[in-house]
């Protein structure tokens, strides 16, 4: 097996799998060993019943964000994809635009994280018209906070929701396509089971 092929026996998306072959087999190799590649579990990873974590970074307009801050009261979505504009981070950006009237009915909001400076979170929701906030994470501090950290200086793909700032679902991988349907069902589950 070549070392691309083992590469890309190991990379979860083809975002994954480019980082990785930019950085080499032997740091690929590292990582698989490591865990860092496969998995999406880390130490500092958050569960359910958590706080969402109060850490300050920037919208894609450049305004000052907290989630703690933002998810303090109802429910709120934070959704963390890899990057702007790469054909699974748009289709799972856009599976919750697509289903924001859903959305606003449930009465939640939504935040996008990546590590994209504002700038690109900015075309990113001017180009694909989205009705949520992006945070430019180009510091890490929120992707750390909530376990999302990845390879290569990208996060993970994953989601959380939260109600009156506690974490009460999480979806460790995250969906492309379905993350919207995904979100939606836990959030009415929550509901029935209550």
């Amino acid at each position: 097996m070549s070392h691309l092929e083992f590469i890309a026996s190991i990379a979860q998306t083809r975002d994954e799998y480019l980082a990785m072959k930019k950085i080499g087999f032997f740091s690929a190799l590292a990582a698989f060993f490591t865990g860092t590649a496969c998995s999406n579990a880390s130490p500092s990873a958050l569960a359910v019943g958590d706080p969402v974590p109060s850490v300050s970074a920037k919208d894609h307009t450049g305004a000052a964000f907290d989630p703690a801050k933002y998810a303090a009261s109802g429910w709120t979505l934070f959704f963390f994809y890899p990057k702007a504009f790469t054909p699974g981070c748009t289709a799972q950006s856009c599976s919750v635009r697509d289903s924001w009237a859903e959305f606003e009915k449930r009465g939640i909001r939504a935040v996008g994280i990546s590590t994209d400076d504002i700038e690109t979170q900015a075309k990113f929701v001017s180009e694909k018209k989205f009705p949520y906030l992006l945070v430019a994470d180009s510091d890490k501090a929120v992707s750390k906070a909530f376990g999302m950290s990845g390879l290569a200086g990208f996060v993970k793909r994953g989601a959380f929701l939260a109600k009156d700032g506690k974490i009460v679902w999480i979806d460790p991988k995250g969906s492309t396509a379905d993350q919207a349907n995904a979100v939606l069902a836990a959030y009415d589950a929550i509901l029935a089971a209550n």
